[in-house]
């Protein structure tokens, strides 16, 4: 006897929402700067992607998560989807530390691996994570922890 299975078509569109200066992403400051601008300075955490071109000009971002006052869930596939998608070969991530101190977490360093690991599997290029908040910043690159 032969069973009868329904199977539901995939489609993933990907349309550019919004469009954002064709200003080169150089440095930590800068990422920190694209970040506020974006998100300002949220009491909740953010997690933004950035999707670069290859002369490391941002094309698009996404919100990537939302979470509390402490903590933010993500995962490594929500993050690479989007420079997927959009046809980047870089990106940087980036997130807001509503306590005012910009020092990765352990968890923030694990994520970060991770992220990296994923991406270089997929043939992208994670150029850096930087933590903004309303005063300061963090990068691992600049802190030689993304190399």
């Amino acid at each position: 006897m032969t069973e009868t299975v329904r199977v539901r078509e995939a489609f993933i569109e990907y349309k550019r929402a919004q469009t954002v200066p064709c200003q080169v992403i150089g440095t930590s400051v800068d990422v920190a700067a694209f970040l506020r601008d974006k998100i300002g300075y949220r009491v909740t955490e953010h997690f933004v992607v950035i999707a670069l071109d290859s002369r490391n000009r941002p094309t698009a971002w996404t919100i990537a998560g939302i979470g509390g006052a402490m903590a933010c869930a993500v995962t490594v596939a929500d993050i690479l989807r989007f420079p997927i998608l959009a046809g980047s070969p870089a990106l940087i991530v980036a997130h807001n530390h509503p306590s005012g101190d910009p020092t990765p977490s352990a968890t923030d360093i694990d994520l970060t691996k991770r992220i990296k690991d994923g991406a270089k599997i997929l043939g992208l290029q994670l150029l850096d994570h930087v933590i903004a908040t309303d005063t300061a910043h963090s990068s691992f690159r600049d802190r030689g922890l993304l190399k």
